[in-house]
């Protein structure tokens, strides 16, 4: 007899779907998401649809949920014994969850739209929090460059 399926989470966006249901897979539980192809054809039927579904079988459903909501690790092991990989982390409030941005894509993106000329422009890397909402830029751009020797 097939268990019943049930939803532990929804998501607007295919990739952060993807990288769950990886998560779970990765823990050994049998999982799958449901419109994800709706949202692939077409993002903006998203909200529409109800965002992509993520289901497990109803006995597995509360152990996903506590897979789904663990924090993310402040330190990683790196393979080949190299050490540990510090997650970066907000200087405002110390959250992990953040996102890198390089926030002249839009510039490049308007100029080719207005003059029909690819323009490349160089990224100015940003990084944004999601829990405090700060910006601030890469420490590598904010350094003064080194004399040449």
């Amino acid at each position: 007899m097939a268990q019943e399926p049930v939803t532990v989470a929804r998501f607007r966006d295919l990739p952060e779907a993807l990288l769950a249901e990886g998560m779970l897979r990765a823990a050994g539980f049998h999982c799958r998401l449901v419109d994800d192809n709706i949202i692939r054809l077409d993002w903006f039927w998203s909200n529409m649809v109800g965002g992509v579904r993520l289901l497990v079988d109803r006995e597995e459903a509360e152990e996903a949920v506590e897979v789904l909501s663990t924090p993310i690790p402040p330190e990683l092991p790196m393979e080949g014994g190299g050490g540990e990989f510090h997650q970066p982390a907000c200087p405002t409030c110390g959250s992990l969850d953040i996102s890198h941005n390089t926030r002249r894509e839009w510039i490049s993106a308007a100029l080719l739209y207005m003059t029909s000329l690819p323009i490349w422009l160089p990224p100015a890397h940003s990084w944004r929090c999601w829990d405090c909402g700060a910006h601030w830029m890469d420490e590598a751009e904010n350094k003064e460059p080194e004399a040449a020797p």
